[in-house]
């Protein structure tokens, strides 16, 4: 079962699923692909529908449009949030989280981009935090942790400042 198998089965990563499905339609990312074949391993922090839910709200709540799917959002910045959550390699929670006092670093797939997770499964991240509330979830291709929010990899303002970038305005 692969990771894309394994969202499918699981029933409350619709959103995340939506939101690749739209990337790879808008952009050719090829994330679908990647998260669906054996041609690698790849450890994926997935945020569930109600941390999608919680973030198109917040969004709503602070764009002068109607914000109620992910793709009334430009796909650039969903890509780059997607690829924030996710991780080369296969990495259960013994390689995940912090041993000690110090948080561990997790390189993402987004350029140079990272956050900190601590022992608990808190996740410190760029634009906000998030827990890991389901570890270990093994696929064909890699590893899955559902998490509770979908992790920013900007800041909430400097997000929307792209959008208006993106946009022309």
């Amino acid at each position: 079962m692969t990771i894309v198998q394994a969202a499918q089965s699981f029933g409350i990563f619709n959103q995340l699923l939506g939101a690749v499905a739209y990337v790879d339609s808008e952009l050719n990312a090829g994330l679908g692909e990647a998260l669906s074949t054996n041609q690698g391993q790849t450890t994926v922090f997935a945020p569930d529908d109600d941390a999608f839910v919680a973030l198109l709200e917040f969004l709503d709540g602070v764009r002068d449009e109607t914000i109620d799917d992910i793709t009334d959002i430009p796909a650039p910045i969903v890509l780059a949030v997607l690829e924030y959550h996710l991780t080369p390699g296969r990495r259960g929670s013994n390689s995940v989280l912090a041993r000690g006092r110090n948080n561990r670093t997790i390189q993402t797939m987004l350029d140079g981009a990272s956050f900190q997770v601590d022992k608990t499964g808190n996740i410190f991240a760029v634009g906000n935090s998030s827990k890991i509330f389901l570890a270990n979830q093994s696929a064909s291709n890699g590893m899955v942790h559902a998490i509770e929010d979908v992790l920013l990899p900007l800041t909430p303002g400097d997000i929307l400042a792209l959008w208006d970038e993106l946009e022309g305005n």
